[in-house]
């Protein structure tokens, strides 16, 4: 698909028209069972929607291939690191420095020049520090496609790591397939008092401000309960 291959725009596999596109990363297409011919147009941005669920060739290893196509997602195989062509990735995030200024101001820092030469932003006052990745291995997990979201209203186990975005899923599991997945660790604040995530105001008089008085603001939401809070580790 890249410029130097098949030279792909992004219309050509997420179809659609007025804004609206095929393709959710919050519902995305995990089984596509639709049984069409391979090629065609349609509103689904899967690889079995070109190229159908047996796309290797009528040889012994094109057999076994086809074999697994209804337990490990092509982007499993076909996309082995993430991050390439010198365009970095963010990994790691760091609430916990959020808040720092200069001159009474907030700034920015480009500690890190990604492969084609561009630098990127290391740290941000509205948001702490960051780290990146360049030709990065995927995790692997078995998915059917459902996410659980941690939101500011839920409950956790702060002695363990808090997974943000859940994906469910099995080998038990008719419709789960083997993907691949970006990992970002992150380090938030939460409430210590009743063990949930603090929401952190990034806009308004407080963008600029030490975490620590948005995170009072946060906490204080009339829609959140009011506790004291501490960081903890994530994984988005």
């Amino acid at each position: 698909m890249a410029e130097k291959g098949e030279n792909f725009s992004c219309i050509i596999c997420h179809v659609g028209e007025g804004h609206e596109w095929s393709g959710c990363r919050y519902a995305p297409t995990v089984r596509d069972t639709a049984k069409t011919k391979p090629g065609p147009p349609r509103k689904t941005a899967t690889c079995v929607s070109c190229h159908g669920d047996e796309p290797h060739p009528a040889s012994l290893m094109g057999v076994k291939l086809n074999d697994h196509t209804d337990r490990v997602a092509c982007p499993s195989c076909h996309v082995p690191s993430f991050a390439r062509g010198g365009v970095a990735t963010k990994i790691h995030w760091d609430w916990r420095t959020a808040g720092k200024l200069k001159n009474g101001e907030g700034y920015r820092e480009e500690g890190y020049i990604q492969g084609n030469g561009e630098p990127r932003h290391t740290y941000k006052s509205i948001k702490g520090n960051f780290k990146y990745g360049e030709n990065v291995k995927p995790i692997y997990r078995w998915f059917n496609g459902t996410e659980i979201y941690t939101t500011v209203h839920d409950k956790f186990d702060p002695s363990k790591l808090v997974e943000i975005n859940h994906l469910e899923g099995g080998p038990d599991d008719p419709d789960s397939r083997i993907w691949p997945f970006k990992r970002v660790v992150t380090i938030q604040p939460y409430g210590k008092g009743n063990n949930m995530l603090v929401y952190i105001p990034l806009v308004g008089r407080l963008e600029d401000a030490p975490l620590a008085p948005r995170c009072r603001k946060g906490v204080n939401s009339p829609y959140l309960p009011s506790c004291p809070f501490q960081a903890t580790g994530g994984s988005a």
